[in-house]
């Protein structure tokens, strides 16, 4: 299916001062609205669609407008109450002894124009903390919970997913993620000192420059594990759009000693040819060719792969091997164009196995 049109409508919704788009009379609204829904940017759309002028050709009905309506204030309520969940989850971690950042998720939202819009997900919360220790806060009060690499779930909190993070994030290449480890840590003091705290909700979340880096690396982890939607490229759009010359200084030189450079390249040039993302943001060189490719995995799957039956969730043993055969053959189709991560998620897999075997 072409989604042409769909990215084109994406992007006047994205730009206050865009034209309506020509091919606007190739949208089926409720095709739009299913296509919205797999990406987790509803309320995105919803920011074109209320700028349709009276005259405006292929308008969508009355009843296209209400239903479009009643998603978005279901958003909206969501954020209200994630708002409050994710304050009440970080003041208790800090109050057991584990200061903390969330990552990603409602801090996302402080960057867009209207916070209320983006769709809301999980808590992620980074604890500073030993991994033993955080396993055992953890298992004390969830005791079927395993750990893996990266984080072990939080099933205390009624109504939302907590990850606890032992870590932001990782890369598959054990030297670039040596690389960024080091990084992260470095960083952890930078967090504490200069977080922003847009409310008094009690959570702190990453400066910019810490998530101009941890939120690409995410894009691209997400990209060789479960896929990866159009809500995360359009995070990284605002994200672009609030951060400043001082941010983005040495960005270039620190991406490619993680060997990311490529894959960034590729990202900023769906930022800027098809989200509309304005040059002066634009910190390096986009690549058309990396592009192109990684905007065809991500219109593939939809929000986390959940539209692609190439990315199983882990719950489901039985088709385990189907499903590792698969990400292999992804992959391996990748190696052209990402060939760090591509080469060693295989090998990560594997190590990831005997891994969880001891812990």
């Amino acid at each position: 299916m072409n989604n042409d049109h769909y990215l084109h409508f994406l992007r006047y919704a994205l730009n206050d001062n865009a034209p309506i788009p020509d091919d606007i009379t190739r949208i089926d609204w409720q095709k739009l609205k299913r296509f919205a829904n797999e990406h987790a940017v509803v309320g995105i759309y919803w920011q074109g669609i209320r700028r349709l002028g009276q005259e405006t050709p292929n308008k969508p009905t009355d009843d296209d407008v209400m239903a479009w309506m009643a998603l978005v204030t279901k958003i909206q309520r969501r954020n209200r109450f994630m708002d409050e969940r994710t304050g009440f989850i970080a003041r208790t971690f800090r109050s057991e002894g584990f200061p903390n950042i969330i990552l990603k998720g409602q801090g996302n939202a402080t960057y867009y124009p209207e916070p209320s819009l983006r769709t809301s997900g999980d808590v992620d919360i980074w604890l500073r903390g030993s991994r033993g220790d955080i396993t055992r806060y953890v298992q004390h009060h969830c005791p079927k919970e395993q750990p893996i690499y990266l984080h072990i779930a939080f099933k205390a909190v009624k109504d939302v997913e907590v990850e606890v993070h032992y870590m932001p994030s990782y890369l598959n290449n054990p030297f670039c993620n040596r690389r960024l480890q080091r990084f992260f840590q470095q960083q952890w003091d930078n967090q504490q000192a200069d977080s922003r705290q847009p409310t008094a909700d009690g959570a702190r979340y990453p400066t910019t420059r810490f998530n101009l880096v941890y939120q690409l690396c995410h894009i691209l982890h997400h990209v060789f594990d479960e896929g990866i939607g159009l809500r995360q490229l359009i995070d990284y759009y605002y994200l672009l759009l609030n951060a400043t010359p001082a941010d983005t200084d040495g960005l270039v030189r620190q991406l490619s000693s993680y060997n990311m450079l490529g894959f960034a390249q590729a990202v900023l040039w769906i930022e800027q040819h098809v989200l509309g993302l304005p040059g002066q943001c634009i910190f390096t060189t986009p690549d058309e060719r990396r592009g192109r490719v990684l905007l065809a995995d991500i219109l593939h799957g939809g929000n986390f792969g959940k539209y692609n039956d190439d990315y199983q969730h882990a719950s489901r043993r039985r088709i385990y091997p189907k499903r590792a055969w698969k990400k292999l053959c992804h992959s391996i189709s990748l190696v052209r164009y990402f060939p760090s991560e591509a080469l060693w998620e295989p090998l990560f897999r594997i190590w990831h196995f005997f891994w969880r075997l001891r812990h």
